[in-house]
């Protein structure tokens, strides 16, 4: 067996090909995330559509948007709690700008 020390070229060439492998997986790992978002929006948007036809049709579309304004306002709510939550913990450990 023998001991193969790698000269600065054939390192600058594996380190580049490494390189270029990992930008490669992370596009194809975004693209497969882009991919799947727009599915899940493309198959809730089609439930919303439904449930808006169905809510006119059985005319109960003012329950349908009290629904939906009260399922808005809790996730800004929780959003909104999150963000004050992870600012005072900034402010705690003197991270934040004045």
């Amino acid at each position: 067996m023998s001991n193969y020390e790698l000269n600065s070229t054939e390192i600058a060439y594996f380190n580049a090909k490494y390189h270029q492998f990992n930008n490669n997986m992370i596009l194809k790992e975004k693209y497969l995330y882009d991919v799947f978002h727009k599915n899940q929006f493309k198959v809730a948007f089609s439930i919303a559509k439904t449930a808006i036809n169905i809510a006119l049709k059985t005319k109960i579309d003012k329950k349908l948007i009290k629904i939906l304004e009260d399922f808005i306002a809790i996730k800004y709510e929780k959003q909104s709690e999150r963000n004050n939550h992870t600012n005072n913990n900034l402010r705690m450990n003197n991270y934040t700008e004045d």
